[in-house]
């Protein structure tokens, strides 16, 4: 026999599943934007390595005084 309380918690999972978060669809979503951004900064520094040392050097100095 079902409780009434096990009854009203799944109805109210049935009526709102927006509310779920899938973690599937979010690894993946953060797998493909991790390698984007891999794959820029490569090209970056493959194409222009002068200008990507100038830029990464600038912005670690600002943020690492020493």
């Amino acid at each position: 026999m079902v409780s009434q309380s096990h009854h009203r918690e799944n109805q109210h999972n049935v009526r709102h599943p927006i509310n779920k978060l899938n973690t599937r669809s979010l690894s993946l979503a953060t797998a493909i934007i991790t390698g984007l951004v891999y794959i820029l900064c490569i090209l970056f520094v493959a194409i222009a390595p002068k200008a990507a040392m100038a830029f990464f050097s600038r912005h670690l100095q600002k943020q690492f005084p020493f």
